[in-house]
């Protein structure tokens, strides 16, 4: 049976078992609602946002910290003390496409073990300093060359094929310049509710006092921490242009790239794949998952406070497509796939389309069409967009539309 059936199948099965616990979940596009949108250019006050100085100064900050109380908890800070170390190296990896570095964060002088562990593969012949496509758990790190850590497939292999599949990805990518990092989740925040402050929220939480009333961060507010501080790492190694760093993330962590991006304007790009709710999915339309049910499967992801307006998104200040705004001027890219209604795609591009007015503002023109298309098709503007057809994974067609995108900005 081909790997992306059986994945479609354990998704059903997924999606049944939530169906059948948390009640009914809606797939009619006529039951979607028509909830009117918080405008991401009007103040908190009702006044509107009249220049990029207004956007950047004031509104900007109000925005993050509406998703800090009310979605993800506050973003963590920057440690007061970073030690990176290379604790692995292997040149010459892969016919000498790629050298391997294994990198371990400590942030305490004292600390025991790291908060952080991420491996980097560079290309082997570049010249100077390479743009790179970062992200957790986004390759598999147990093998000496990129090998595919979320399901990278491409739409015709089967078996052992889809490895090798995910690893002539990673070739791919290496061959035309840019570095892969790969970032350990265990170390940074276990995914459980019982374990994720396991990680590097306890040493975070001995360095610095939450500011009282404010909720904690969830779990994918660590995860975005964690590629901050690769971008941290990335200043400071002379074969990395940090400059241009692009945050990578499929289904849960492009929620977790789409927040790192909000909070680090260093973040040069980001693209989200399939991240649907409390990703690039509006939480205001009733379609797949939504915030009532994520909440119930992945509390310990989200703000305590974010179950709360759970039961009636409409109530929440803010909506995905102010998330997608926090990135501006910088370019982000969001993919959906056609079977994929569980993250609901069409909710993806709206999200994507309504954050438009701020590129606007900002002298970015993006020109999205204003009808969802349901066709395998890329737009490939400073806010891109693609339709696959298939299931939710990461496939060799993502791969490709993604490189054509950061190639067109960050050509090594």
């Amino acid at each position: 049976m081909r790997l992306s059936r059986i994945i479609t199948l354990i998704h059903g099965v997924v999606l049944w078992s939530l169906t059948t616990i948390h009640g009914q979940i809606n797939y009619e596009e006529s039951l979607a609602g028509s909830h009117p949108l918080p405008d991401p250019l009007r103040f908190e006050d009702g006044t509107a946002v009249g220049s990029a100085v207004e956007w950047t100064g004031r509104r900007r900050h109000e925005l993050l910290r509406l998703f800090e109380d009310c979605v993800y908890g506050v973003f963590p800070p920057r440690p007061r003390m970073q030690d990176f170390r290379i604790v692995r190296r292997i040149p010459n990896a892969l016919d000498g496409l790629e050298t391997r570095l294994d990198i371990a964060l400590w942030i305490s002088p004292d600390g025991e073990s790291p908060v952080l562990r991420f491996t980097a593969w560079l290309p082997a012949d570049a010249d100077g300093p390479v743009p790179a496509f970062a992200g957790v758990h986004l390759f598999d790190t147990s093998r000496d060359f990129p090998s595919p850590a979320v399901g990278i497939t491409s739409e015709s292999a089967q078996g052992e094929k889809a490895l090798w599949a995910g690893m002539e990805t990673g070739r791919a990518i290496l061959r035309q310049g840019f570095a892969l990092i790969s970032l350990d989740i265990d170390a940074l925040a276990p995914d459980g509710e019982k374990r994720y402050r396991t990680g590097a929220l306890s040493q975070l939480r001995a360095q610095t006092a939450l500011e009282a009333g404010r909720p904690e961060s969830g779990a994918l507010g660590v995860w975005a921490w964690g590629l901050a501080r690769v971008v941290d790492y990335a200043e400071t190694d002379p074969h990395l242009d940090g400059r241009k760093v692009i945050a990578m993330g499929h289904s849960r962590m492009g929620k977790a790239a789409l927040w790192a991006a909000a909070n680090d304007q260093r973040i040069a790009m980001v693209i989200s794949n399939n991240s649907g709710c409390g990703g690039a999915a509006l939480s205001r339309r009733n379609f797949g998952e939504s915030p009532a049910h994520i909440c119930r499967v992945f509390p310990y992801w989200f703000s305590s406070r974010f179950s709360d307006y759970s039961p009636h998104p409409e109530t929440l200040p803010v909506d995905q497509h102010q998330l997608l705004a926090l990135t501006a001027p910088r370019p982000v890219y969001v993919a959906s796939a056609s079977e994929d209604r569980w993250a609901d795609p069409k909710g993806e591009y709206l999200s994507l389309f309504h954050a438009q007015p701020v590129y606007h503002l900002l002298g970015v023109k993006s020109q999205l069409p204003q009808e969802w298309e349901p066709v395998a098709h890329a737009h490939q503007g400073p806010l891109g967009y693609h339709l696959r057809n298939g299931a939710h994974n990461l496939t060799t067609t993502d791969w490709k539309h993604f490189l054509n995108f950061a190639s067109g900005y960050f050509r090594p």
